[in-house]
């Protein structure tokens, strides 16, 4: 039987290494899928304040 590849072999030592990774906290990020949300999915107030804020800012 042939030795396994030295070139190979550490090709796949450095895949390990690389194979989990850790997440960092996230600061403050907000929760989408929050019944707060969905709630406000449904103002059509509020969707009507967005689009005039978003006119009032691509003018500018």
């Amino acid at each position: 039987m042939e030795k396994f590849p030295k070139k190979l072999a550490a090709k796949l030592s450095k895949s390990l290494e690389n194979a989990l990774r850790s997440l960092s906290k996230p600061g403050r990020l907000i929760d989408f899928s929050s019944n707060d949300y969905l709630g406000m999915v449904g103002n059509g107030e509020l969707e009507q304040n967005t689009l005039d804020l978003l006119k009032k800012y691509m003018k500018a």
